[in-house]
């Protein structure tokens, strides 16, 4: 677990409490503005084992437009460890490996044991805390652009916790992230954000909300969604797939958005722009043809389309990638 990753490791031979918190600066944020705003709301008694990527800088790029890590530490916790926080400016995905916690979140109290977590928003008043003898778990700190969206989404039916046995594509997917994290590649901050991303919709996919959204979608959008999914490439005018869906134009636009977040129109651009990536990182295809292949026969449109949605042309997009050796 972890195997690659230079963690700087502290064995903390007296727990460490709010009340001597300056020892807490070697470890968690780096900066002392940081470590300030992570204890200045906060009562703690850490004890135990903590290993800890270095920090990294975070570029005021990534700050505006991207998902980041702020901190990554795997903590193996003896008995009567605990955070309890609020007002920081932070977001929490924590998984539990050995042992159990249990955190307090919003009057509610939750139990995480191995292969269960949670991810909660830090501004919020909270606690966890180990529940018996030992509590082994990896914390993620992030933020970003958007990061107060997905989080609103994921929570939205008022549970916090999930699932996610070992042997998931979850720790798979995060131990990749870390080791991103870990190294220097180019482009690095963008494979980051690119990563964390995929997980937290992983999550997100998973949570009560999405699955009661998903229940509730009606049978004759559904079809219709499977329909654009099968034919993106194709022609697809707002009468054809009004006639197609039997709905009004006028309620066609407004269920869809009502329910996909999109007009048609523009998530057939999504749709268009997301293979084209795809294509641009698997294949040696130039960009013209792979405009052709997704619907969008016109290669300036399509050059033109592909930056906006993306901020890069289609050929620094791949030149970007293909340099860091990763797939998106």
């Amino acid at each position: 677990m972890f195997d690659h990753i230079s963690f700087i490791t502290h064995k903390l031979q007296l727990p460490i409490t709010d009340r001597n918190h300056e020892y807490t600066v070697p470890f968690y944020y780096g900066d002392e503005k940081r470590v300030d705003d992570c204890i200045k709301n906060a009562s703690f008694f850490l004890n135990g084992t903590i290993e800890q990527c270095p920090i990294h800088p975070i570029s005021e790029k990534a700050k505006k437009m991207l998902f980041y890590i702020e901190v990554f530490a795997v903590l193996n916790t003896s008995k009567n460890y605990f955070t309890e926080r609020y007002f920081f400016d932070s977001y929490l995905l924590l998984y539990t490996y050995k042992g159990q916690g249990n955190l307090t979140y919003k009057g509610k109290e939750y139990s995480v044991k191995e292969g269960e977590g949670f991810l909660i928003d830090c501004r919020i008043p909270h606690r966890y805390e180990t529940s018996g003898n030992e509590w082994v778990h990896a914390d993620l700190h992030f933020n970003g652009a958007f990061s107060e969206e997905i989080f609103r989404e994921y929570s939205a039916a008022g549970d916090v916790t999930f699932s996610k046995p070992l042997s998931d594509s979850f720790q798979r997917n995060l131990e990749t992230l870390i080791e991103v994290y870990d190294d220097s590649l180019p482009c690095r901050e963008l494979q980051i954000s690119n990563r964390l991303e995929n997980i937290l919709m992983s999550l997100l996919l998973d949570s009560q909300n999405y699955k009661k959204s998903v229940q509730a979608l009606p049978e004759d959008l559904k079809y219709l969604v499977r329909d654009i999914q099968n034919n993106y490439m194709h022609a697809l005018t707002l009468d054809f797939l009004a006639d197609f869906s039997g709905f009004s134009k006028y309620n066609l636009i407004r269920i869809f958005h009502k329910y996909m977040d999109f007009s048609p129109q523009e998530y057939i651009i999504q749709l268009r722009i997301e293979k084209a990536k795809e294509l641009l990182v698997s294949t040696n295809f130039p960009a013209n043809k792979i405009g052709c292949i997704v619907g969008i026969p016109n290669p300036n449109y399509f050059g033109h389309l592909f930056k906006s949605r993306v901020g890069l042309s289609p050929g620094k997009y791949r030149k970007d990638y293909n340099t860091g050796g990763k797939t998106p």
